[in-house]
Order: structure tokens, then sequence, then C-alpha cells
């Protein structure tokens, strides 16, 4: 009984369903110079999913948001991986702050895909900064306080409250 590898072709995996098709043969002979021959197809099928690995989760400031990275990719059967990107954004309930998730989905020739996410974690840790800072002033009892128009920014928040207290020393 021999065995024999006759032939190996390349299959098209999203239309065939299969990488490489490949025809063996078994020969038996007898003492008689006999032949008989066994022929069979073995499919070689692809349905690992890739590997993708997203970079790593991140907490920021707002200001230092880092740009989109790329993920590490292997497949050991397609050289081609298709990578699609797509970003979402969670609000915190504080302004400024909030989460930012980065996913990646590779998909390979043979349909298989895997999805890998990175968090962006942006957070607002800085107090915000006034325009003016006011003065000091003496007034006459019963005249009215003067009329002082406040701004501030903020590096995260476009628009800042601000609210006026007065206490009496």
């Amino acid at each position: 009984l021999e065995f024999v590898d006759v032939a190996m072709r390349a299959g098209n995996c999203p239309v065939d369903g299969y990488l490489f098709l490949m025809h063996c043969k078994y020969v038996a002979t007898d003492k008689c110079g006999n032949k008989a021959e066994f022929h069979f197809f073995v499919k070689i099928k692809d349905t690992n999913k890739p590997i993708v690995t997203a970079p790593k989760d991140v907490t920021v400031d707002c200001e230092n948001i880092p740009s989109v990275g790329t993920p590490m990719l292997f497949d050991a059967c397609d050289d081609n991986v298709n990578v699609t990107y797509s970003e979402s954004s969670t609000l915190s309930s504080c302004k400024g702050s909030y989460v930012i998730t980065r996913t990646w989905t590779a998909t390979d020739n043979c349909g298989n895909s895997a999805k890998a996410t990175q968090l962006v974690t942006v957070i607002d840790n800085k107090a915000p900064s006034f325009g003016l800072s006011p003065i000091d002033i003496t007034i006459n009892d019963g005249d009215a306080l003067p009329n002082i128009t406040m701004t501030a920014t903020d590096n995260c928040d476009t628009k800042v409250d601000i609210t006026t207290t007065m206490d009496t020393i």
C-alpha cells in the first residue's frame, strides 16, 4: 500500500469555502502487479479568526488626546486582512470629561472576523481661569455695588458658569 499526494491547488475561500484542495491517492499493488487506486480530496479550510490587538487603554486630559493608533494584526492564512475602524464617545456628567471608544474590526478573506477596542478616558482636571482679577473696592454706605463683568475660560469647556456671592464681614 502506497500513499501518493497527487496535487494541491489553491482555492478561493470566499467562493469555494476553502484555502487549498488536495487530491490524494492510495495505490495498492499485489504480488502479481495488479493495482487498485483510491482517490480522495482534502479541503483545507480557514475557520480561525484573525488576531487583532488594539493600542493600550489610556487616561488623558482634554488637551492631550492621542491620535488614532495602529492595531497589531496576525492571521495564519491571510497576509492581507481587511481592517475597519470606528469611533464613538460617551459623555460624562462632568462637561469636558468623556470616554472615546475606538474599535478595529479585522476580517480575513474567508470571512472570519475579530474586534479589538481601545478606551481613551478624557478627564478635565484643570480649574477655569478668570480673565481679570477683581480688585478690592470701597463704597459709601447706601451706594450700589458697581457692575463688574467677569469672564473665565476653561481648557475643556467652552461655556463656563460664573456665580457671584457676597458676604458681609
